[in-house]
């Protein structure tokens, strides 16, 4: 069970938690380009996950962190869960003296954020940030992004994008809203 507490405080959601907050609140070099996004969520596919508790977030990776106070309250259970279970936390204190709690995740071969969790997350995140207005352009941003990275870590399109269709991406009625 606790294992699975951290295949979804990884997930897809809260990859696009970290994304969304990033875009919207920490604007820099990683969000302002086509090729930008695309080197950033490059650096983060092979990113170790790292769970590391802050007084205001959690990161799951270097890279990535998400403010408490956005998150789903399942989540917030599943953060509960691993720290009451599990024993061998190691606590430190950063440079801003604040309290940290690092938990490692031993159950799992897989330690890696991977590139089909970074393509969804990153989609889920576009379509977070949708509005009428901007649908078109947040879609070919998508579409350009993962082509970007698809090139760069040398996998086929196909099955990346297979992943992101679970989660929406080519609604069909849109598709054919658009041709007409």
């Amino acid at each position: 069970m606790q294992n699975d507490a951290f295949v979804r405080l990884c997930s897809p959601e809260m990859i696009k938690l970290a994304l969304v907050y990033s875009m919207k609140h920490k604007k820099n070099k990683n969000t302002s380009s086509v090729k930008n996004i695309a080197e950033f969520l490059n650096s983060i596919i092979y990113e170790k996950k790292k769970f590391i508790l802050k007084e205001n977030g959690l990161n799951i990776s270097k890279s990535l962190f998400i403010p408490y106070n956005i998150m789903p309250h399942g989540f917030l259970l599943d953060i509960d869960g691993i720290l009451e279970r599990h024993r061998d936390c190691f606590f430190f204190v950063d440079s801003s003296d604040n309290n940290n709690i690092v938990v490692q995740n031993e159950q799992s071969a897989d330690n890696m954020l991977g590139i089909c969790n970074i393509v969804c997350g990153f989609f889920l995140a576009i379509k977070e940030l949708q509005t009428s207005e901007n649908e078109l352009y947040l879609m070919a941003l998508f579409d350009s992004v993962v082509s970007n990275v698809v090139f760069e870590q040398r996998v086929e399109f196909p099955k990346i994008i297979s992943k992101a269709v679970e989660y929406g991406y080519l609604d069909v009625q849109k598709v054919s809203d658009f041709a007409k």
